[in-house]
C-alpha cells in the first residue's frame, strides 16, 4: 500500500493533467482487479471503493465509477 501512495504522489507532481488522470485510473482498475470478487456480495465494487480506493486516493464515488470504465484513446 505504501508503494501505491508513493505512486500517487509522483502522479500528482506531473504537470500534464490528462496523463496523471490516466495513471490514477490505471491504479483504480488495478485495486479493483485485486479486491473485487464477483460472486461475493461483501466484496462488491462499492466495498472496494469505500475500503481500498477512497482512503488511499481520496477520489469521489462518481469519479471511481467513471475511472473503472474502459478508456478509448482519441487518436
Amino acid at each position: 500500500m505504501q508503494t501505491l501512495i508513493k505512486a500517487v504522489i509522483k502522479v500528482a507532481k506531473k504537470s500534464d493533467m490528462y496523463n496523471s488522470t490516466l495513471k490514477i485510473s490505471e491504479m483504480v482498475q488495478k485495486i479493483l482487479e485485486e479486491n473485487y470478487e464477483p460472486g461475493r456480495h461483501d466484496r462488491c465494487k462499492l466495498w472496494v471503493y469505500r475500503n481500498k480506493v477512497a482512503p488511499v486516493l481520496g477520489i469521489s464515488e462518481r469519479t471511481f465509477w467513471r475511472m473503472i470504465q474502459p478508456h478509448i484513446p482519441e487518436d
